[in-house]
């Protein structure tokens, strides 16, 4: 009773009236809520503040400093890689197309190279590359973070070791069979260092090609073999000058030029010197051999079938002053084989013949049987191998009791 009077007398009396003790620790939770206060204050400013200054420096308000996006992937990326192989001493220039490729720099295999030239949007570069060994390896762009490889093959340089033949007239035309290693798609056959020609053919293990001589004037020329490893060294071939008493090229008649044949046994035919012997070659190879005529004509036909397809056909001849020089190509197509449609136009007769002969044995089954039921005739069902000598069996019987019932039935009737 006299605690409760106590506090309620002094939750009337003024601050003033408070116990010393009680006034002190009122003003010590004053002072210390005071210095809360301050310090939050404080940390609200220093907040703002740095807000403020970081907008600043960047050149953004703070609200867009709190709406700024999330960081973007900053990767080098490559997209295409040109040319994309060349020779082991290096010096190729390569140029790398892509994404963020500034700043950067290029790693070959396990070499850092320096770009030559980086675009200012970083969508692409150039560089030369350092020398390797024969093989692929890996290119990436190092920027911010690596790109993934792509992949550059460096090429053994290509030699050359013989021409067959090393020869031919000025007028050109001569198929020259080039010896050595390194041919590849990219070959291409230089004539006296100016003349670029694209090989006929290349061989799958890169060691031999073929190409037709261009027209140059008579004398000895050097022919070299450039690839994307390099240049071989030169061989000599020698540009003939005409001889007016040499044995003259035969010509070719048939088939035309382009002409489409369909046999693979055409006749090659043509004109040439009375007497020589001619011989035909057949994409690069003796196909055949004929006479010439005392009317000039002479004719032959390829020892061996041909393939369906183009083929190229040439001829010399020997005559007394000696061999001549190739004749003219002329390229012809077997689009078709007219003797495969003849052998299956027999089969067929031979299939009719067959089923005549069926027929015939049907019929003498119908002569035996004498309602049509041979053995090779209409005993089976056709086509199916079904007997019906059975069912003919049953209802010939089913018949006889069918009438053998109706007779009595009959007799009663008229009793």
């Amino acid at each position: 009773m006299y605690d409760a009077e106590r506090r309620g007398q002094r939750s009337s009396l003024p601050l003033s009236g408070y116990p010393r003790w009680l006034e002190a620790r009122s003003s010590h939770q004053e002072g210390v809520f005071t210095m809360i206060g301050l310090l939050r204050a404080c940390l609200c400013a220093f907040a703002i503040v740095g807000v403020t200054l970081s907008g600043a420096l960047l050149g953004v308000a703070p609200a867009a400093i709190a709406a700024a996006p999330a960081l973007v992937d900053d990767s080098a990326t490559i997209t295409s890689i040109t040319p994309d192989e060349g020779p082991t001493s290096g010096g190729t220039v390569v140029t790398l197309i892509g994404t963020n490729l500034l700043p950067s720099i290029v790693i070959v295999d396990t070499e850092k190279v320096t770009p030559d030239f980086i675009a200012p949007d970083g969508t692409s570069l150039r560089f030369t590359t350092p020398a390797h060994a024969p093989g692929t390896v890996d290119v990436i762009v190092s920027s911010f973070d690596s790109s993934e490889p792509v992949a550059f093959t460096y090429v053994a340089a290509p030699t050359i070791t013989a021409l067959s033949p090393d020869s031919g007239p000025q007028e050109g035309g001569t198929r020259v069979s080039v010896s050595g290693t390194g041919f590849g798609t990219s070959s291409v056959v230089v004539i006296d260092g100016a003349d670029n020609v694209i090989p006929e053919s290349i061989s799958t293990d890169g060691t031999t090609l073929t190409y037709l001589s261009p027209t140059h004037d008579p004398g000895f020329v050097a022919v070299t073999v450039t690839t994307s490893g390099g240049q071989t060294g030169a061989l000599p071939f020698e540009y003939i000058e005409p001889d007016e008493d040499a044995t003259a090229p035969p010509a070719i008649v048939s088939p035309g030029q382009d002409e489409v044949v369909t046999t693979m046994t055409p006749v090659i035919r043509g004109t040439g010197l009375p007497a020589a012997i001619v011989t035909v070659t057949i994409d690069g190879r003796d196909s055949c051999t004929a006479t010439v005529a005392s009317d000039g004509l002479w004719s032959c036909s390829p020892a061996a079938p041909l393939t369906v397809g183009g083929h190229v056909v040439q001829a010399t001849q020997v005559g007394p002053a000696g061999g001549s020089a190739p004749s003219p190509q002329t390229s012809f197509v077997i689009a078709a084989t007219s003797d495969e449609g003849g052998s299956g136009s027999d089969e067929g007769g031979s299939g009719s013949d067959e089923g005549g002969s069926g027929s015939d044995e049907g019929g003498s089954g119908s002569d035996e049987g004498g309602s049509g039921a041979g053995d090779a005739g209409t005993s089976e069902l056709a086509n199916t191998g079904v007997d019906l000598r059975p069912v003919g069996t049953l209802a010939a019987l089913m018949l006889a009791v069918g009438c053998a019932l109706a007779l009595p039935r009959r007799r009663i009737g008229r009793g």
